[in-house]
């Protein structure tokens, strides 16, 4: 009777067993671990960056805006760019560049003229040697709520032989009344209106049926290739 021979592992066969394995799972995990980056890892969804990889890309908060290309420089570039609050228009800074705007458009305002504002109850006829770089505002009583304004232009005026002074005209160039037909009042009637017309509940048939129809579109042990399938 032929004998069949048994083989089995000892101690050292099981070292040697587990070295072999964990030699190819090495193998595997080092065939995933990328050091560089190409035009293909953009598109490789199997590999990861090592921390050296990563680390060189993003640099550290140390980095100063002009070390070499990382994202830290890069902020820190930035940064530089855009200085401080306490720039001035001397600055070349997105800071200094507001501060210079502001500069600009101080010294046009200081320049307009029609800044001066004055009150008037009654009749705008009623203002002696009015201003031309005045804008009056007239109500016609103490208390109308509504304010005309008025500026006194003299263009185009002749000039009296007497007084030397110029005749004019006065124009209404707006008022401050405002129409508020369109808008939502602030009471509750219409809060609650505003709610209904703007806003509705999902009824609960409705989600129920929207959870159903994601369940029956999803499937974990669908192929890969599915539209919905789990993503390992």
């Amino acid at each position: 009777m032929a004998v069949n021979k048994v083989d089995y592992l000892d101690q050292t066969g099981v070292q040697t067993l587990a070295t072999a394995v964990l030699k190819c799972a090495n193998s595997r995990i080092r065939e995933r671990i990328i050091t560089t980056i190409s035009s293909g890892s953009y598109n490789d969804d199997t590999k990861v960056l090592s921390a050296k990889a990563i680390l060189g890309i993003t640099g550290a908060s140390t980095d100063a805006a002009n070390a070499a290309g990382t994202l830290f420089a890069r902020i820190a570039a930035i940064n530089d760019a855009i200085g401080t609050s306490s720039d001035t228009s001397s600055d070349s800074t997105v800071y200094g560049a507001i501060a210079s705007a502001v500069d600009t458009l101080t010294t046009t305002i200081s320049g307009l003229t029609h800044l001066t504002y004055q009150t008037v109850t009654g009749p705008i006829s009623s203002v002696q040697d009015p201003d031309t770089e005045v804008i009056y505002l007239q109500q016609d009583s103490a208390s109308d709520t509504e304010w005309n304004l008025y500026i006194w232009n003299v263009n185009g005026g002749t000039e009296d032989p007497e007084s030397g002074e110029m005749s004019g005209e006065w124009i209404c160039v707006g008022d401050t009344s405002i129409t508020l037909g369109n808008y939502w009042g602030k009471d509750d009637t219409d809060t609650n209106l505003l709610i209904s017309t703007i806003m509705g509940a999902i009824s609960d048939n409705d989600i129920n049926t929207k959870v159903a129809a994601a369940f029956a579109a999803t499937d974990p042990f669908d192929s890969q290739t599915a539209a919905n399938a789990y993503q390992s």
